[in-house]
């Protein structure tokens, strides 16, 4: 099962799912873990931009590109303790999100 978006790479043909990168929530609770912390849950809000001059020069697209950048915060109930940002451009993925129900 696949939580989080998933990006595809043109070229590489490699398809991940941020949610599933090396660990990366599990990374964030053991961190948080290790300063008395429990991450409660977190929120994914996405947006659609156009790509920053830094960020295309980093990346290697076009300038004027169309980026979505997903913002990740996880909580400790109601206060944010980590956001993270990530920019993804358009040509190079494909976002799923899969919500179980039972």
């Amino acid at each position: 099962m696949r939580h989080g978006p998933a990006v595809t790479r043109s070229g590489h043909e490699r398809k991940t799912s941020l949610g599933e990168l090396p660990s990366c929530h599990e990374q964030v609770i053991e961190r948080m873990a290790a300063i008395d912390v429990t991450v409660s849950h977190a929120v994914e809000q996405l947006d659609a931009r156009v790509i920053s001059a830094q960020e295309a020069a980093l990346l290697g697209v076009q300038r004027g590109s169309i980026v979505i950048v997903i913002r990740r915060t996880f909580y400790a109930e109601d206060r944010a303790v980590e956001t993270a940002g990530i920019v993804v451009p358009t040509t190079r993925c494909e976002i799923v999100y899969e919500t179980p129900y039972s």
